[in-house]
């Protein structure tokens, strides 16, 4: 497996392949199947083209996790335009999402470790924030070491939902 920024508009096609993917069944019996629904995002090249161009105007790391041509999930953190949440000189892991096939085979960790690798070093911290109820979203998350802090209200298709926020300082 290799972690490497993404190249192009078929990198990110694949990376939201992976996290729809992930949507639909990470997110079953946690949130409505309308909320599911409206997070999903088109796979079309006019919207692949506006996120890259996106991508491209925020300051931090977009990389995949690769193997065999096949992108299984992807990682965007960033240190700018980050969160109300992310407090003072800290990054924010946007966004971190597996392919359910590739759970538990450290693809997720991988992702994160070099996100953490990428960011500058002047942050004191990154933070992240996820369903109260996604069980296997805080335990990845205390596996690789941030810690629960804080509990936010976070719409999502118009209806509010319990955020986990979490934090882990960067030491040098």
């Amino acid at each position: 497996m290799e972690i490497r920024a993404y190249d192009d508009v078929e990198d990110l096609r694949g990376a939201t392949e992976a996290r729809n993917r992930a949507w639909r069944v990470g997110f079953r019996g946690i949130v409505p199947e309308s909320v599911i629904e409206a997070q999903l995002r088109p796979v079309e090249e006019e919207f692949l083209q506006g996120l890259r161009e996106d991508f491209a105007t925020e300051p931090g790391a977009h990389l995949v996790a690769e193997r065999e041509g096949a992108i299984l999930g992807y990682v965007r953190a960033r240190y700018g335009g980050t969160e109300d949440y992310v407090q003072g000189l800290e990054g924010e892991i946007a966004e971190l999402y597996v392919d359910p096939a590739q759970w538990r085979d450290g693809v997720g960790s991988a992702l994160l470790a070099g996100a953490v690798d990428w960011l500058p070093p002047m942050l004191d911290g990154i933070s992240s924030r996820v369903l109260a109820e996604n069980d296997r979203a805080r335990s990845f998350l205390e596996a690789n070491d941030l810690v629960y802090e804080e509990t936010t209200t976070v719409e999502l298709a118009g209806e509010p939902f319990e955020h986990a926020i979490y934090r882990i300082g960067l030491e040098d």
